[in-house]
């Protein structure tokens, strides 16, 4: 569908705040400042891959490489240079500045070339996605969306003094340098901060974070509960817990125990395999899941778990008799 809306309203409007002037300015109409070259339908039957003259679509408008290129003759006028202003025509109606090599210009793309005397190209490079972005939402979406040369001819631009325009971008351009040059060190601090979690976390695993419960007691002069002795206390009454309940049960059903051999029923967690675990820090044990937890969520991967070895339980419980989760000391 093409554009149907009013340009002048659309300005009026100026939702996004991009389509405005300073008092001071006048506006003038694009086609009385600007000149507009609209592509040739060079025919795909001579489209060649890597043959030929570079071929500039649509596509490839927001780019700086094109693979389209065209076996035949055509006419120089239609050569974009590198750096020129071009306009999508069809789709969502993009502009830029050519960023790649000497191209033909191809249909449903145009070029826009300033005349020197009243506007800059970067300035204009700026200004005309706003306009472009406005025409794009008023026009219907139905089918692919087409713009035309007289809509783009009609936009109302705003018209600087063409040393202010000159001055405008350089301050744009020195201004975006510094949002891109934020924008990379903030990307470099993110990284910086992944690599620093990371080193934390193995510091804390490895029992180098903080002062070991072993290494305070030492200095302090007094007692502490490894983590062998804790995980130990806390099988124990677990185990005890499980039988108390199993008695319960079967003398509930009548059928008290007349020996002890009902209690090698009881499920005892596996203990990990230490093997091939680095050494750990005094008062530390290595645990299983199955050891940490009295019951594993049933999954596809609930042996793997039951197996799992974590090297980071720490012997700081001396009072909590609550196993959690947690492993500090």
């Amino acid at each position: 569908m093409s554009f149907t809306a009013s340009l002048s309203e659309i300005v009026q409007k100026n939702e996004n705040g991009l389509l405005g002037t300073h008092l001071s300015w006048c506006r003038v109409r694009l086609g009385d400042v600007v000149s507009i070259l609209n592509g040739f339908p060079f025919p795909s039957s001579q489209f060649k891959k890597g043959v030929g003259t570079r071929l500039l679509r649509i596509r490839d408008l927001l780019g700086s490489e094109t693979d389209a290129c065209y076996e035949g003759d055509y006419d120089p006028t239609y050569l974009v240079q590198p750096g020129e202003l071009v306009v999508g025509m069809d789709g969502d109606f993009n502009s830029a500045l050519w960023a790649g090599r000497v191209a033909l210009l191809n249909q449903r793309v145009c070029k826009l070339t300033p005349h020197d005397r009243f506007y800059d190209r970067r300035f204009l490079a700026y200004v005309l996605p706003g306009y472009l972005n406005a025409i794009n939402a008023e026009t219907s979406s139905i089918t692919v969306k087409h713009l035309s040369s007289r809509t783009v001819e009609d936009i109302p631009l705003p018209l600087p003094p063409l040393k202010e325009q000159t001055r405008i971008v350089e301050e744009v351009d020195r201004q975006l340098t510094r949002l891109s040059t934020a924008v990379t060190a903030f990307k470099r601090i993110q990284a910086n901060l992944k690599r620093y979690r990371a080193s934390v976390l193995k510091a804390a695993c490895e029992g180098r974070l903080v002062p070991t419960e072993a290494e305070l007691a030492r200095a302090e002069g007094r007692d502490y509960e490894p983590a062998d002795r804790l995980i130990a206390g806390i099988l124990k009454e677990r185990r005890a817990k499980w039988e108390a309940n199993q008695l319960t049960k079967m003398q509930a059903a009548g059928k008290p125990p007349k020996d002890n051999k009902w209690k090698v029923n009881y499920p005892e967690p596996v203990a990990p395999d230490t093997s091939t675990l680095p050494e750990l820090p005094e008062g530390w044990v290595s645990a299983t899941l199955e050891q940490l937890s009295e019951k594993v969520t049933k999954d596809v991967t609930q042996n793997n778990l039951n197996k799992l070895s974590f090297s980071s339980i720490v012997a700081g419980w001396t009072r909590q008799k609550e196993f959690e989760i947690g492993c500090w000391r």
